[in-house]
């Protein structure tokens, strides 16, 4: 209920079983996931399943699948995760909260004192000029870790999705408006 200015985004991705995978990824259209990890996660933590989706789904409202181009793809992923997650731990929900959401919030303020907004596109401008060791790539990627990008597409690929995408986005706008 808490969300359901998002009931067409949480419709539109459909759920396949990947062996290729580990854990979740999405290219616009599917939700791939593996079989064994969504067990393993269901037994341990539950509301890990629903933050994944959302996860997911908000990488897809943002365009974050299409709009990487030729940036460094290491560091474009880090900054999708960031801004994505920085939305669901602002949004205070309960039932996707998870345990490293304190840590998160701690790493957010910093980052914050420096930015504006923390969107995808600033989060990697300002990575870009400060650059992020190592361990710090690390530590923010062990954080924000939910979710593969390898399926990910670039506009020419997926001119459809991206479309469709656009159309739920400024749906969900305008019912988060009303």
């Amino acid at each position: 209920l808490e969300l359901r200015f998002l009931d067409i985004a949480f419709s539109a991705l459909t759920p396949v079983a990947d062996k290729s995978i580990h854990t979740f990824a999405t290219d616009g259209n599917m939700f791939y996931f593996s079989t064994e990890q969504i067990l393993r996660v269901f037994k341990q933590n539950a509301a890990f399943l629903d933050r994944a989706y959302l996860h997911s789904v908000l990488h897809c409202i943002f365009s974050h699948l299409w709009v990487g181009g030729k940036r460094d793809r290491w560091l474009w992923n880090i900054a999708c995760d960031i801004a994505v997650e920085y939305t669901i731990c602002q949004m205070g929900l309960d039932a996707v909260s998870i345990a490293r959401d304190v840590e998160l919030n701690e790493k957010f303020h910093i980052l914050k004192k420096q930015l504006t907004q923390l969107t995808a596109e600033k989060v990697y401008r300002y990575f870009r000029v400060n650059e992020l060791s190592s361990s710090g790539m690390e530590e923010w990627s062990n954080l924000l870790y939910k979710d593969h990008h390898v399926k990910w597409l670039g506009k020419e690929e997926a001119q459809e999705q991206m479309e469709e995408w656009l159309k739920i986005s400024e749906r969900v706008k305008t019912d988060l408006k009303t």
